[in-house]
């Protein structure tokens, strides 16, 4: 072959490599640009999924109890794409909603991102006491707060968010006797005069403000869980103790006396249907923290501490009177309909059951995941 010959062929296989090379660079640029568009529209359904989570938090905000359960809710068209929503039913306090983001608005979707959301009426548990209707305390009392995330309660320095209040706008609706230091505020129902809703007689220090709130404190309806079942009347007496796990617990009644313990190994939500009487007793949540241990009262019935008893917890009887003789130390917090202390108490507010959800008095988010995502 001579050189013509041989450059000839030379000349073809460098035109091979680059076309070769060349191919193959188009077809990187060709796949990146894919990858980068599936992505960009992945993102876009990922947003379009949590304005869909924002959608059925208004919803049930508006109408929690009475909107259906279903399917393909609130389909909308947004931004090139959409989201539904898949509605679940009650189950206690909390719904689930089963939030679909999509590109385009119309199937097939070249894109797609789910999100689950737990969505509950949380409890307002921002009171060290809270009577709806009314608190009245005669003897002597110390309010104040903790933290019990940082560690149990040691009262030095004093915490001074140990808040006690009521919706009612009535004269002579929180009425202070004896010897009560509130190192917090007093607040009021919403247009009431603080000056003479709060009567006083005694030694009385309220650390804080004299307030009326801006808006009722809601106290929202609270249903038992599907799957739970009524185990009857809670008995402890004599010294009886009784550990519960983690769980929700159902009873007819509680009566605890004698230095009866209940106490939790987990986080804990006990429904009572009836009364509730502790009569020298101790009732904490796990490693005596307040956030792990909800008593809820469904009824009317008179919620009674007698003797000396220890509460670590959080008490929520909005339509029950709460009355307490002798002596109570509460770390946590105590709703009711009405509050009334004869005798001694120290309430200490744990501040940590905000920060574990259980405080907004309202619907919110209590848990988040995404179902599918295809990263």
């Amino acid at each position: 072959m001579g050189r013509r010959g041989i450059a000839l062929v030379l000349s073809f296989i460098v035109i091979a490599v680059l076309t070769v090379l060349g191919l193959a660079v188009i077809s990187r640029s060709v796949s990146e640009r894919s990858i980068a568009v599936r992505y960009a529209e992945s993102t876009q359904a990922f947003w379009l999924a949590e304005a869909g989570v924002s959608r059925a938090l208004d919803e049930l905000r508006d109408n929690f109890d009475g909107l259906p359960a279903g399917n393909n809710l609130w389909n909308t068209a947004l931004g090139g794409g959409g989201y539904y929503v898949d509605l679940g039913a009650i189950s206690g306090s909390s719904r689930t909603a089963t939030v679909h983001g999509f590109i385009p608005f119309n199937a097939p979707f070249r894109a797609e991102r789910i999100i689950q959301v737990d969505i509950a009426k949380t409890l307002p548990f921002w009171y060290a006491l809270f009577g709806d209707e009314e608190v009245k305390i005669t003897g002597s009392a110390i309010i104040d707060s903790y933290n019990s995330s940082q560690g149990q309660y040691i009262g030095n320095p004093i915490q001074k968010n140990g808040d006690l209040g009521t919706n009612s706008a009535s004269s002579g609706h929180v009425r202070l006797t004896g010897s009560v230091i509130v190192y917090g505020d007093v607040i009021v129902g919403p247009g009431g005069n603080p000056n003479s809703v709060i009567s006083t007689s005694g030694s009385i220090i309220i650390d804080g403000q004299k307030m009326a709130a801006a808006s009722v404190t809601a106290l929202p309806e609270v249903n038992v869980p599907a799957g739970v079942t009524n185990s009857g009347d809670l008995k402890l007496t004599a010294g009886q103790s009784l550990t519960l796990p983690a769980g929700s617990y159902w009873y007819s009644s509680i009566d605890l006396s004698g230095g009866a313990t209940l106490s939790t190994s987990g986080n804990v939500t006990i429904y009572v249907d009836g009364k509730m009487k502790f009569s020298g007793s101790s009732v904490s949540g796990a490693n005596n923290e307040p956030p792990n241990l909800t008593i809820i009262a469904l009824g009317d019935e008179e919620v009674k501490f007698s003797g000396s008893n220890t509460l670590r917890g959080a008490l929520y009887a909005p339509d029950s009177e709460i009355k307490i003789t002798t002596s109570l130390s509460s770390y946590g917090a105590i709703i009711g309909k009405e509050v009334e202390l004869f005798g001694s108490g120290l309430f200490h507010y744990d501040e940590a059951l905000n920060q574990a959800g259980q405080g907004s008095g309202t619907v919110g988010i209590t848990s988040w995941k995404e179902a599918f995502s295809p990263y």
